[in-house]
């Protein structure tokens, strides 16, 4: 198989670090010590997904449309920067959480009350770094529970986790004209994001 060249910064590094057995044990040591419980599950089954061998019909049908192929040191080291990136993504995500014992402060409510409702699906949040923290937009001083109005309705229609929750509720979605769905929320477009959302289907 044909030397690629690295496409990226961040892959370039990842390949020369791998490429130190002793580094590399260091590295992969601390890197899972860092995930937890949940990243080293989404870790896991991205090793389990690219663990297994393509087959011959689908390296002919790679190969007859000269599709790039990588060898087994290059293709862990770009899962390795992908994962890399989608916890950049997930710290972007989570940047002005609050954690549970503040909200617990703020709501009024015991720290119990916020981890039941967390429990039973009526706030979103996720642990990072062993502390449950919940993503700011989703308060409202005027709503009900100090939540934005009908937030609840739109999470219980939602067949996903909440890291896809709160992914699809903070990012700019073109259904929305790049808005965000809980800015579309929060200006009263109830009904255009509940069925948006009743829609939306992530295993």
């Amino acid at each position: 198989m044909r030397n690629l060249r690295p496409q990226s910064e961040l892959e370039r590094r990842t390949l020369a670090l791998i490429e130190d057995k002793q580094a590399r044990q260091i590295f992969f040591h601390q890197f899972f010590a860092a995930l937890g419980s949940e990243g080293q599950q989404v870790f896991g089954q991205i090793i389990d997904r690219h663990g297994k061998k393509a087959s011959q019909t689908s390296l002919a049908f790679a190969n007859a449309i000269g599709a790039r192929q990588l060898d087994a040191t290059a293709e862990h080291a770009l899962e390795l920067a992908t994962l890399m990136n989608f916890f950049d993504y997930r710290r972007s995500l989570l940047l002005n959480a609050i954690p549970a014992t503040t909200l617990a402060t703020m709501l009024g409510v015991s720290r119990q009350t916020v981890h039941e409702r967390f429990r039973s699906g009526l706030l979103l949040g996720i642990l990072d770094n062993n502390v449950l923290k919940f993503p700011e937009w989703q308060f409202d001083p005027n709503g009900p529970n100090g939540l934005v109005a009908g937030l609840p309705d739109i999470l219980t229609a939602m067949s996903c986790d909440h890291f896809a929750k709160i992914s699809w509720l903070a990012s700019h979605n073109s259904i929305f004209n790049d808005a965000r769905p809980i800015d579309v929320l929060k200006r009263g477009g109830f009904e255009e994001v509940l069925k948006e959302a009743q829609a939306l289907h992530v295993s």
